[in-house]
């Protein structure tokens, strides 16, 4: 029904904020729970940014699981509020960046990231 993302962080940087999230598998019971019943009451929802990244997160979860890939999902944020919804490291060689901003979503690829 759920998982938790976990942050991304090294040993060296003591500021990282390190508390798990948690994010639903089905949007749908998401927005169930939340009493959303329309598409025009999911776009009015004060938490419509969150459900779409939860929508994000989870449904590139579940392209890795149904691929047989184990997935290496994480977020990064710090104590200075720098963050990132998403770090797919799933594939070594083609790390990325996913901002789930429903104006404007964002996906970079390995040569942007320097955490």
């Amino acid at each position: 029904i759920a998982f938790h993302l976990m942050p991304f962080y090294t040993n060296a940087r003591k500021q990282v904020v390190k508390t798990p999230k948690l994010y639903f598998y089905d949007t749908g019971l998401l927005c169930h729970l939340l009493g959303i019943r329309t598409v025009e009451a999911l776009v009015a929802h004060p938490k419509f940014g969150d459900i779409f990244e939860n929508l994000i997160i989870a449904e590139t979860m579940k392209q890795h699981l149904n691929a047989n890939q184990e997935p290496q999902l994480f977020f990064y944020r710090d104590a200075s509020k720098v963050e990132v919804d998403l770090l797919d490291f799933t594939d070594p060689n083609n790390r990325m960046l996913i901002e789930s901003n429903p104006d404007k979503p964002i996906m970079t690829g390995s040569p942007a990231i320097s955490l």
